[in-house]
């Protein structure tokens, strides 16, 4: 069974550099069979942007490389939340932004809504990892994802001057994820 994913933002807040730190995790360090299809709008900053993660146990196959029915959504804008929000299957799951999307969603999916980019903000410094925070408060919620994969994977995408405050927002997202699923 194949699974879908979609990260969905502002170009400019790092959906890509997610999507590509989860498909790695996923391929090589999960062993897991991965397609990764991205797409983003005519500006890099501004514009919105998606990535589409699919998986399914290796020997399986994924026949559409792009979401059609999203196990999991992470909406990280307004605009991402209107474009996607369709997509969600019934019982699926989605993780909202409440920085930047306010008020009550509406969806066919159980929905996770906190304020992502403020916390890191707080309690990091810096919304640079808010990206890396979400990812893994996917992977606290969903365990869809083993946490030793994406730090494996986060350590070789992202440059080393980086690597301490992002291995941080990624412990903080998988802990805020897994007391979201105790509640």
């Amino acid at each position: 069974m194949t699974v879908e994913i979609r990260f969905s933002g502002s170009g400019g807040q790092g959906i890509l550099l997610a999507g590509e730190i989860l498909a790695e995790a996923l391929a090589v360090y999960d062993g897991k069979n991965v397609s990764l299809c991205t797409a983003y709008g005519g500006q890099v900053r501004g514009g919105n942007s998606r990535c589409d993660v699919l998986f399914c146990e290796e020997g399986e196959e994924i026949y559409f490389p792009e979401v059609v029915d999203a196990d999991l959504l992470l909406l990280m804008t307004e605009e991402s939340l209107n474009e996607s929000i369709q997509n969600i299957k019934e019982g699926g799951i989605v993780i909202i932004d409440s920085s930047y999307i306010k008020g009550e969603v509406k969806s066919k999916g159980k929905v996770y809504s906190f304020p992502i980019t403020l916390t890191v903000k707080e309690k990091l410094g810096s919304t640079m990892a808010a990206n890396i925070m979400a990812l893994g408060m996917m992977a606290g919620i969903t365990r869809y994802v083993s946490e030793k994969a994406l730090e494996w994977a986060l350590t070789k995408k992202i440059p080393e001057k980086m690597k301490e405050i992002n291995l941080k927002a990624l412990q903080l997202g998988i802990i805020l994820g897994q007391k979201m699923t105790q509640k």
